[in-house]
Parts: structure tokens; sequence; C-alpha cells
């Protein structure tokens, strides 16, 4: 481009330039004050209103010798808005007059009527986009999407039932049409609960109030746990349900200056199983003289949070002035236990366990597992990929210290492969998804292997003379396959999408959760475990609860429920698990029947004896 100077006089077609230019800046600036919406045109449209109503009326007070000049501006007003008004006009130059301004008035009407119809269109183009800005309060936010979305939003309705006017704000990247879709179609019932869908970068929130949930490593923590106590799943998954008992916090000023012990018999309906310290430590069975300090919160299993209520006599609980029910039988049946060791602590044995498939936690597990076992334990594990047995030659083998590996070629659906294996020689076997993938035609496809497994390995059981003495338990994706696993050899399985979710929505409750979590479903403290009832009380006499938890304090234990093995099958009576009963219920237990504790590195039952007379091929690392 070249620039030209002049110093003398600008010629015509430099004026015509200059003309045209500044009729292009004027039209430029009115462009971009036009953008701006109703937000410049009403203020523009009004302002050129007044003009036209301040000219006209003039004119019509100047050639029509109206009365006054309010009466002029009338006339005007009521033109520029209704055609219909200058329909009596008489006289030509009247006619023309109030032609001139109706037609000024039509056109604006019709800029403003366009105007108002753009803004309503992107005003809802941008609703529909999700774009707008959310002011709630006491509401939950999810971010991002995932297939478990609509468990946890499912679990989160059931918590808001009791809440005043809930709200549940989805933000995600996703198209929010398409995720109002999914939701709707998913969840029939929001009850009082209001579904807000918004559209956004979920990495752009939260700040310090986010904690991350690390879904894998929880489910290989509860798969090792589970594996050693059959019904461990049922009882988290009935804790991290809204439905059921749960777990609280609450400040409870009476029991100040107390004990923990006391605080365990001051509920009638709530089992006190921890505190959490002024400083936020969590003590999950804290020693039965800890004190209860003024800014400690007792931790509790209780229905909701409206029935943590002291009992009406739980001052003569506490002071040891309560006179319930005693059986003479308990008397003697503990006397006798008392005689020997106070606690049966559990010290490590020399285990075998199998893993058959392989996905993104069972490295997590074999490490999980590595913690509960004494050295020269050993894990086998079943799959038929290349990579996998390379990462556990290369890796995994070097991150165990009390388990030597076994790797076996082949397939979890090949019951030749699985008939190798002998399964009697194993404490524990544990069945994992191979799938990953969060599509929902590969996650059946991965339940669907799992089940085939399942059903080889109950004919295996079944073909064999030998007693199965080992535990079963499987991941699942799809909690709708609950009903099939019930009818094979499982003993416990886990769908840990439903599990997760559950957890979250908890999270979501109450952040602090994560604390006794944390501690419940790590190696080496107060961990959940399903005891034979003859280890405590008496079998097929009537005990009250309030006598078995004092029955288990006795051995630095807490007892949280119980299981009836008669009902371990039936699914309406939660396979046997009773939580947090009350204190006054009176339980006869038969012989295989279990009472649920919370206990540290406690011996749950005798040693399982497995058939050690086994051959196999296979690789160790």
């Amino acid at each position: 481009m070249q620039i030209t100077s002049t110093n003398g006089n600008i010629s015509c077609p430099n004026n015509n330039k200059s003309l045209k230019y500044i009729g292009s800046y004027i039209k430029y600036k009115f462009d971009n004050l036009f953008t701006h919406g109703l937000i410049f045109v009403i203020p523009f449209l009004t302002i050129i209103s007044v003009f036209i109503i301040l000219i006209f009326s003039i004119i019509y007070y100047y050639t029509e010798g109206t009365d006054n000049y309010e009466d002029a501006l009338w006339q005007t007003f009521t033109r520029i808005l209704d055609p219909c008004a200058a329909a009596e006009e008489e006289g030509l130059k009247r006619r023309i007059i109030s032609g001139i301004v109706i037609l000024c008035g039509l056109v604006l009407v019709a800029i403003l009527i366009g105007a108002i119809v753009t803004f309503m269109d992107e005003k809802l183009n941008e609703l529909k986009k999700g774009h707008t800005t959310v002011i709630e309060k006491n509401h939950t936010i999810i971010l991002g999407w995932s297939p478990k979305i609509c468990d946890i939003i499912n679990e989160l309705i059931i918590a808001n039932e009791s809440q005043r006017n809930p709200s549940i704000v989805i933000l995600t990247s996703k198209d929010r049409s398409e995720i109002q879709y999914i939701i709707q179609n998913k969840i029939n019932d929001s009850k009082n609960t209001r579904i807000i869908y918004r559209n956004g970068d979920p990495t752009s929130v939260g700040g310090n109030e986010v904690l991350f949930v690390y879904a894998d490593e929880m489910i290989a923590r509860v798969i090792a746990q589970s594996c050693r106590q059959s019904g461990l799943n049922i009882i988290l998954t009935t804790l991290l349900s809204f439905q059921g008992d749960e777990i609280y916090f609450k400040y409870e000023s009476a029991l100040v200056g107390r004990t923990f012990y006391d605080a365990v018999f001051s509920y009638n309906k709530c089992s006190v199983i921890g505190l959490m310290l002024s400083d936020g430590t969590v003590k999950i069975l804290p020693p039965s003289n800890t004190i209860i300090n003024i800014d400690d919160q007792i931790i509790v299993i209780a229905e909701d949070d409206d029935k943590i209520i002291l009992s009406f006599d739980y001052l003569l609980r506490i002071n040891n002035q309560y006179s319930g029910p005693t059986s003479s039988s308990v008397i003697n049946h503990n006397t006798v236990l008392l005689a020997k060791s106070m606690t049966r602590e559990a010290t490590k044995r020399i285990e075998r366990t199998l893993i058959l498939g392989w996905n993104n936690k069972a490295p997590l597990i074999a490490k999980e597992l590595d913690t509960y076992v004494a050295h020269g334990s050993e894990l086998h594990i079943l799959t038929n990929s290349d990579e996998m047995t390379q990462f556990i030659n290369q890796q995994l083998v070097n991150e165990l210290t009390e388990q030597k590996l076994f790797v076996h070629s082949g397939s979890l659906t090949n019951k030749f492969d699985l008939e190798k294996l002998n399964l009697f020689s194993y404490h524990y076997i544990i069945l994992l998804a191979n799938e990953e993938s969060e599509q929902q035609n590969l996650i059946k496809e991965a339940d669907a292997e799992c089940l085939i497994c399942l059903l080889y390995l109950q004919n295996i059981i079944d073909r064999s003379n030998n007693e199965k003495t080992f535990n079963i338990i499987t991941e699942m994706y799809d909690i709708r396959n609950r009903q099939l696993v019930n009818t094979t050899s499982a003993d416990d399985f886990i769908v840990s999408p439903n599990l997760i979710s559950k957890y979250i929505s908890q999270l979501s409750e109450n952040k602090n959760i994560n604390k006794v979590y944390d501690v419940l479903l790590t190696a080496g403290g107060p961990e959940i475990y399903l005891c034979l009832a003859s280890m405590f009380v008496p079998l097929e006499t009537p005990i009250s609860y309030h006598q078995i938890l004092q029955a288990t304090l006795k051995y630095k234990c807490l007892a949280i429920g119980y299981r009836l093995m008669q009902y371990s099958h039936d699914k309406t009576r939660f396979f046997g698990i009773v939580l947090n009963p009350d204190k006054q219920e009176q339980i006869i237990f038969s012989k295989n029947d279990k009472i649920i504790i919370l206990a540290e590195n406690f011996m749950s039952s005798a040693p399982i004896v497995v058939h050690t007379n086994y051959k196999f091929q296979n690789t160790r690392f």
C-alpha cells in the first residue's frame, strides 16, 4: 500500500472518498451498537420516536389549528402506535401528514418487535445450551459426565426427601439436550428435587472444595477385604445408601466429659462407632476410656440424622444402673471365654489367592492383598493377554513383598483352562470383569463373561467330591445382573459403578465420610469383620443386643449388627444382614450365624483348610 501526502487543494474525487469513509465509519459504529441488542435498540428507538413526535406535533399544531400543543402531541403519539386512529381524518393535507406519521410508527414498531424476537431467540438458544448463571442455595453440584451419574442422582434424590426445595446442578461439556434426554429417560421421578443442567468446563470450578475420589483404589480395597469377609460388600452398600442406616457426625453436648464406652450405650437405636476430634482426626473404635471433649463429634450409624436421640434412661445406662434383661447362660458363656485371652488378635498366615481376568484394578488388588498375608503366600493370575503378562513380569512382581506371583495363560470363559487350576487349592478366588470401557454394549459383554465363568465354576464344584472351602467374589458392572449372580456359587459380588456412585453421593452430603471409609478400608486399622456368633454369645438362647455389645467390648471390638445365615440368599431380608438393631431387641443365634463387629487385627474364624495336593502348569515370577 502506498500513502501519498498532498499539500495543495483537495480534489473532488478526494472529497467523495472522504464522504464515503465518513459514511462507512458511521455505519460501522451503528453496527457495533446494534450488536449490543436491546440495550441499544430500545433507547435508540425511544429517541427516534420522541424526535418524530416532536416534529409532527409541531406540524399538526400549526397546520390544523388544534386548541393547544398538548392535543397535537397526543394525536401524533396515538397515530404512531395505532394506525386506526387516523381513520376519520378529513382533508388531503391532514391525511398525508397522518400517513407519514403512521408509516414512521410502523417502521419503529417493526424494528422493536424484530429486536425483541431476536433477543428472545438468542436467550432461548443460550438456555438450551446451558450457559446461564445458576443462583441456588444448599444445592449439590455434579461436575463432568459419567454413566454413574444416574445412580448418583438417584441416591441424592432419596437424601433430599426431607429437605426443602433441594436442587442438583450438573455442569458438563456435553450437549445439554443430550444429557437432559438421558437423565429423564432413566430417572422417572425426581420427587421434590429439581435437576438443573448447565454446559461448561467442569475443571474451571471447585477450587479448594474439590475432593478427589480414586474409584479404582477404593474398589480394589473393597474387593481385597470382601474376599476375606463374605458379606462385607452388602454391609458397605447398605451404609452408603440413603435408603437404610448410614454414617453421621453429631455434636452431643450431653456426652462431653463422658467416655466413648458411655456413648456406646447412650442410644437405643444408634450405633456409636467412633469420634471425630476437634482437629478433624477420625478415630474409629477408640479405647473405651477415651474422653469426649467439647469440640469432638460422635460418629454414629443411624437411620437418619433426626433419629440420633439419646435414650430417655441414658444416664442410668452410663452410670451402670441399667437393669436390662440378663441371661445366666450368657454369664456362664462369657466366664468361660474370659478365662482365655481377652483378645483374639489375628496373625497373618500363608494364603493362596486366584485372580481370574484382568482390568485396571488388578494391580491395586494384588498390592492390597499383600498387606493381609504372611510371607510365602501365593497369588495366581489367569489372563490371556501377553501385554498384561509382560506388565506382571516387569513391574508388578517388584511391588509385592509377601506373595509369589504365578501367571496362567487362559481365558475365564474356557472351562478347560479353569479345570487345570485346581480350584480347591485356593483360599480365595477373585473374578474380575475384563472390560473397563464405559460403553454400554461392552459393559454387557464383560458381565456376560463373568456370568459364564461363574457357571463353569459352579459346575466344577458340583462335579467335585470336595466340599467348597474357598470364597468367590466377583466384580460386575450392571446391578441388574444381581439376580443371576445369586444363583451361582459366588459368595459375594461387587457392582463397582453402583458402589462408587453411592460413595460419591455420601461425600456430597458430608466430605468427612471420606475419612471414615479411609480408616475402615485400610489394612492394619479398625475393619469390619463378620464373626461367628458363638465366639461371643451362646447359641439357641434369646439374648438382647445390649448384651451382645457388652460381650464384644470385652474383646476390644464393637458390634454394629449381625447376620442370620438362613436368609443369606434372600434379597428381601438384605441377605440376612441387620445393621444398627435396637438394643432391646432379642436375638436367637444358630450355628453359622454371625455378629458384625469393628475390630483391629481380629481373627474372625478358624483357619480355612485347603487341599494342597495340586498340580498345574504355570509361569512363576
